[in-house]
């Protein structure tokens, strides 16, 4: 295979991949070493240049400097460049190869997760080049291995739904800890549960948003229904784009879900309401729903612990997921910890000192086989 220079954005440049007389034996596990996690295929964690492919769109209509090569884009990545790239990069990158048509739709999430699997890298840089920070925008961008738990109060029949739901309520001080203790009034049934899967779509652009599970919890009762109560998605069915619009004031947090068909769309409905006022009618009735103030939307990560489906605040560590299990000094339980991570369409161990903690520090994104029993 002949090296080529295939991909340039904006002024940076994406250096030469050589395969010929590169090639070594391929190595079927991730290797965490020096906070650098080496991905699968990989021999060396000095490896700085690799070659992603993806499919080319059906009338390639590429920017200056990325070249289409029959049926297929060749990206080559070099780890330097990778490196000077801002939260959520790739991934915006990606989406707008596809929406220019330099490559087919549905390739934006898969040729992303191919090029942050393709190097060795420090160890949660792929999860930033992934992934932006909503703090400068206020808006979450929803994209594939995000799981969203929605949870939500089940009121009595006739009560109104801003029925008071608190009766009585006191807080004691111990140290560092705020104990409140509350009686909910007769309006109050109990609450739901639902976990939604953000899903790209296939062959087309964008993501998909469906109800998984949901459970409901009644007088201590757990009862597992097909659907929740309402589901706060589906207004937004249309759409291809998602994100969680999230504002606070002085007296009042406002939450919306934002739909949009194209992320050039999304990026406006997002400037609009960080400039203006954050509610619905800012955007003019397009597509937007308001959550509920007693309704929320947590971002979750999906993972199995010692055999457990587990949910976790989305951004958790390792160490978080075994925290969360009970185990109160992870560091403990190196010597016998076990580490599955996804790499494209199957799962590869991470091998890892057992002896540095470094491992506990990884962000989890989905996926993840955790065990120590």
């Amino acid at each position: 295979m002949t090296c080529r220079t295939i991909l340039l954005l904006s002024a940076v440049i994406l250096t030469v991949a050589c395969m010929s007389g590169c090639v070594h034996p391929p190595y079927p596990s991730w290797r965490l070493a020096n906070n650098v996690l080496t991905p699968p295929g990989i021999s060396r964690p000095t490896v700085t240049q690799r070659t992603v492919r993806a499919d080319a769109g059906e009338h390639p209509a590429c920017p200056p400097g990325v070249r289409a090569r029959r049926k297929q884009v060749l990206v080559s990545v070099s780890h330097d460049s990778l490196n000077k790239q801002l939260p959520g990069w790739l991934t915006a990158w990606t989406e707008d190869l596809e929406a220019q048509g330099c490559i087919a739709p549905g390739e934006a999430v898969r040729l992303a997760d191919g090029i942050a699997q393709s190097l060795p890298l420090e160890i949660n840089a792929a999860f930033r080049l992934l992934y932006p920070d909503s703090l400068p925008t206020g808006m979450v961008e929803l994209l594939p291995r995000v799981r969203l738990q929605v949870m939500m109060p089940i009121m009595a029949e006739g009560a109104a739904p801003d029925a008071p739901i608190i009766e009585a309520a006191t807080a004691t001080v111990s140290g560092n800890t705020v104990n409140i203790e509350a009686r909910f009034t007769g309006n109050l049934l109990g609450y739901e549960t639902a976990l939604y899967s953000v899903r790209a779509k296939n062959h087309s652009a964008g993501v998909s948003i469906a109800p998984i599970s949901t459970e409901r919890h009644i007088n201590g009762q757990t009862e597992r229904v097909p659907l929740p109560i309402h589901d706060y998605f589906l207004p937004l069915s249309s759409s291809s784009f998602y994100g969680l619009f999230y504002k606070g004031g002085e007296t009042e947090f406002t939450a919306l879900i934002v739909g949009a068909r194209t992320k050039a769309d999304l990026d406006r409905h997002t400037n609009l309401l960080k400039t203006g006022t954050a509610s619905c009618e800012t955007l003019n009735n397009e597509i937007c729903v308001a959550i509920p103030k007693r309704v929320a939307i947590n971002p979750m990560v999906l993972v199995t612990v010692n055999g457990a489906e587990t949910r976790l605040n989305w951004g958790a560590t390792l160490g978080t997921a075994i925290r969360t299990a009970g185990e109160r000094q992870p560091n403990t339980l190196l010597p016998q910890l076990s580490v599955f991570k996804p790499y494209g369409d199957r799962m590869a161990p991470v091998e890892f000192d057992h002896r540095d903690p470094a491992i506990l520090n990884l962000i989890l994104m989905g996926g993840e086989t955790i065990s120590w029993k």
